[in-house]
């Protein structure tokens, strides 16, 4: 593989790369709040009320488990960001602090939690063993502020979408650093993936659509 340093990315001797700019090549990696979108995957009903540029219609009452996680990658995983950005999905995302686990908030629901959720966008991305998990990744706030943890996530889910990759967080520099794989391995097929069929997944389980959700009684103290 060449190691070729461009704007964005410094390689060191052992050949790790790391994001230094928050420029990203190419319409698949801008999803910054004010951007122009992309033509979006066709909205299932479920989707269409969490998503933030949609009219919001009636929530979800039915819970299953889930197949798919809402879940950043693991820093000894490579991991291929999905290469349609109208696949992305922008809405509300509270965290359960104890347990990690993250809740899609629906936006009727943000303004008593306004101080507990995040706009975030939902990125999929493929493993290596095929399956597939939904990376939350933070957006700037309403003064333009961003994080640089969320600001480096963002470069890198763009810079290497349809690409293999590690994303490694650096507690020095307060951010993520990407490492390409050393071999060449063919991108991952995205054909046999219903990105529709993943959201409506994703939402049954971990949608919050109404006030009596276990996780709101917690966070107002209501089971005491």
């Amino acid at each position: 593989m060449d190691n070729q340093n461009d704007h964005d990315t410094q390689v060191s001797p052992g050949g790790d790369v790391t994001v230094v700019e928050e420029a990203v090549v190419g319409p698949s990696a801008d999803f910054s709040v004010g951007a122009d979108e992309p033509a979006p995957v066709p909205l299932s009903a479920s989707m269409a009320d969490y998503a933030l540029d949609q009219d919001c219609a009636a929530g979800i009452t039915e819970t299953v488990q889930c197949t798919v996680s809402i879940a950043k990658p693991k820093k000894q995983e490579f991991v291929s960001p999905c290469p349609d950005s109208g696949a992305r999905m922008t809405c509300y995302i509270m965290t359960d602090d104890e347990s990690g686990e993250h809740y899609v908030l629906h936006p009727k629901l943000m303004d008593e939690f306004a101080d507990e959720c995040r706009k975030m966008v939902l990125v999929p991305y493929k493993l290596v063993d095929g399956s597939v998990r939904l990376w939350p990744v933070g957006l700037p706030d309403e003064t333009g502020n961003w994080n640089t943890w969320h600001k480096s996530a963002h470069v890198i889910a763009g810079k290497y979408a349809g690409k293999w990759v590690r994303v490694i967080a650096v507690r020095g520099i307060g951010a993520y650093k990407a490492q390409e794989p050393a071999s060449r391995p063919q991108a991952p097929d995205w054909s046999d993936v219903d990105i529709a069929g993943l959201y409506d997944d994703v939402l049954r389980a971990s949608a919050i659509d109404n006030e009596d959700h276990p996780f709101l009684k917690k966070l107002r103290g209501a089971d005491f």
